[in-house]
């Protein structure tokens, strides 16, 4: 299991956990993915905002109703990629964050299509992983 493969196991974990209580606030992202032992020096979308670029960013779209329950604040995944591409080619492009992890609850392959040359681009500059969280597990996707 990589490290960031970790990033999604412990959010896969989180949902299984509050299935039952309403699902996961976007508020408490940040805190599951801090939990992995990145503590406030990530970039993470949506989360608490941070200051600067770091080497590590986090994009998570969780908006399956038993994952997001009431709670607003959630990304599409359309969002989410929109989020990483404009983190990755603009506001910290050139190197500043050199990991990006993409988690889904559930694939929009229409939008991914649109950003697949933004992928590339972004591949040859940065180390990028997808997941998609399903049934308490994790699955990696190739973009």
């Amino acid at each position: 299991m990589s490290e960031f493969e970790r990033i999604a196991g412990n959010i896969a974990s989180r949902l299984e956990e509050v299935s039952g209580e309403g699902g996961i606030r976007s508020d408490d992202i940040a805190d599951i993915v801090g939990g992995c032992g990145y503590g406030s020096d990530i970039n993470c979308y949506p989360g608490r905002p941070s200051h600067g670029c770091h080497d590590l960013a986090v994009f998570v779209s969780l908006t399956s109703p038993q994952h997001k329950g009431k709670h607003g604040g959630h990304l599409t995944c359309r969002k989410a990629i929109e989020k990483l591409v404009q983190h990755m080619q603009g506001s910290c492009a050139h190197g500043q964050t050199q990991h990006a992890v993409l988690v889904v609850d559930s694939w929009d392959s229409k939008a991914a299509s649109e950003w697949t040359g933004n992928f590339r681009e972004i591949h040859t500059q940065a180390h990028l992983e997808v997941f998609l969280v399903t049934g308490g597990g994790v699955n990696r996707l190739r973009v």
